[in-house]
């Protein structure tokens, strides 16, 4: 039983993943690739607003991984709609109450393991586009 456990536990840790939402605001430009896309604390003398995005993140081994993890998928949205920057608006963690996981034992039965109360990193920002 320990074993399936501890496999679950690892299986838990390493489906750590990001989901982000994109809302188109502006005109669409062609895609780009993430790492094109420049984060903005500060608004550049000239943009056009393509969007908002935001994404979250949970089960990293950090706050600080769970909160890079939720800026690559920001990216990753703005470039979906070809925004080579994103102005940030908020930053944050969110409570998601508590999470749970299911297991089987050994002998085939099935119990369910309470894993405490968790947090997402959370950022928000407009997709925005910067001419050169």
């Amino acid at each position: 039983m320990h074993f399936r456990f501890m496999t679950f536990v690892a299986c838990v840790g390493l489906a750590a993943c990001a989901s982000g939402t994109t809302i188109l605001t502006g005109t669409q430009r062609p895609p780009l690739k993430p790492e094109q896309v420049r984060l903005y604390t500060e608004a550049p003398s000239e943009f056009d607003v393509v969007g908002l995005v935001s994404a979250s993140s949970e089960w990293g081994w950090s706050d600080q991984n769970d909160t890079n993890m939720a800026i690559d998928e920001m990216r990753k949205q703005a470039a979906k709609i070809g925004a080579n920057g994103v102005l940030i608006e908020s930053a944050g963690r969110l409570n998601q109450g508590a999470s749970s996981g299911v297991y089987t034992n050994n002998s085939g039965g099935v119990g369910i393991i309470a894993m405490g109360s968790s947090t997402n990193a959370a950022v928000q920002g407009k997709a925005i586009f910067v001419p050169e």
